[in-house]
């Protein structure tokens, strides 16, 4: 991803995904692959799965929050 390998990290991601579902940082890594692919609606789902995961950090929380709110989501 931070080689810009964008749809090689979203398929990473998802891969992963499948193994651990409850991994925020796996589904943010996702949805911001997703953004960078002109995917918005692929990554709003993404961003709003990490909302499922329980206890989920303030900082993250407010992150996604700040990422939906950019998406119009």
């Amino acid at each position: 991803q931070a080689a810009g390998e964008h749809q090689q990290a979203a398929e990473a991601y998802h891969g992963l995904l499948q193994t651990r579902a409850s991994e925020p940082g796996w589904w943010i890594g996702l949805a911001l692959s997703l953004e960078a692919l002109n995917k918005p609606e692929q990554a709003k789902t993404a961003y709003q799965n990490v909302f499922k995961i329980p206890q989920l950090s303030p900082v993250l929380a407010d992150f996604v929050s700040q990422r939906l709110a950019q998406l119009g989501g």
